[in-house]
């Protein structure tokens, strides 16, 4: 594992709604579960890229050190955007690693 690879700070978490105490308006604010740096993967295998081309979604695989309670759901916030995992790759035998497959969403935040 080359440690230098991993230059992108992202942090992992979701939405929370939450009570302006000023205005007692509800609003939502990113919480988040787990901050950490991070490598961006592009899909090394055309299967991953044709189905991507086909969905016309905008795909993105974030690679982290091992880490466990990630689930699918939850947000990906990189460089002010964010992106909902779908899949969750860890590397249950040497634990080094973690491959998140994410897709980019559009979120309200008011």
């Amino acid at each position: 594992m080359n440690p230098s690879k991993y230059r992108n700070r992202i942090a992992i978490g979701s939405f929370e709604n939450f009570r302006n105490p000023v205005t007692k308006i509800v609003q939502k604010k990113f919480s988040t579960f787990y901050e950490c740096w991070s490598a961006v993967v592009e899909p090394t295998n055309w299967q991953s890229f044709k189905v991507a081309v086909e969905r016309a979604e905008a795909r993105i695989f974030f690679e982290i050190r091992y880490v466990e309670g990630i689930k699918p759901g939850m947000l990906v916030s990189f460089k002010d955007k964010h992106f909902e995992i779908e899949e969750v790759k860890p590397d249950f035998q040497y634990k080094r690693e973690t491959v998140l497959q994410c897709k980019g969403v559009v979120i309200n935040e008011s």
